[in-house]
């Protein structure tokens, strides 16, 4: 079973992603978890390169007042490996879940991530999440420094580039005219 880089265990990954309520053992959706864990590992790596990954999961992980250079890049790598995790699993989990494994269907109903969500707002989401990913590693690989927004990538609400929000941690600059 693959485990997060930047998380301390599995657990506490699956209670980021309210996946919490998924048996530890004998359900097909803790390999597809392990599986999108391993593409998002491989993917740190591929994008940072093992020694740049090796020193952010080195930093200090301090996720409740993050302070210093080294603590704000631990905790952005660790929302950027929640937000990728979320994103790859977007399209697997639901299927999985319509055919019930051991009793899933009724955990789906129960920490609803993508229920009731149409394939046009998963599109949506799954855009900006990306976009919101590339940005943040864009700070985590040195090629920009904390503070700088030069490169920063953010539509506006309402916007073609951000049509509209859907998750609640991702902040949207007010555009022309909404004062």
């Amino acid at each position: 079973m693959s485990n997060p880089l930047f998380l301390p265990d599995l657990a506490t990954m699956q209670q980021e992603l309210r996946l919490s309520g998924v048996p530890a053992v004998g359900e097909d959706a803790n390999i597809i978890i392990a599986n999108a864990l391993l593409t998002v590992r491989a993917g740190f790596y591929g994008r940072l390169g093992i020694t740049r990954v090796g020193q952010l999961v080195a930093f200090t992980a301090n996720i409740v007042n993050p302070s210093t250079n080294d603590e704000i890049l631990r905790a952005l790598a660790r929302t950027v490996e929640v937000k990728w995790t979320f994103v790859v699993l977007m399209d697997r989990l639901p299927t999985l879940w319509m055919d019930d494994s051991g009793g899933a269907w009724q955990t789906y109903n129960e920490q609803g991530t993508f229920r009731k969500m149409s394939r046009t707002d998963m599109d949506a989401m799954r855009k900006r999440m990306m976009s919101e990913i590339d940005n943040d590693m864009a700070i985590l690989s040195g090629e920009q420094t904390l503070g700088d927004t030069s490169g920063v990538n953010v539509g506006c609400y309402g916007s073609e580039l951000d049509p509209r929000p859907l998750l609640s941690d991702t902040i949207f600059p007010p555009c022309d005219g909404d004062f």
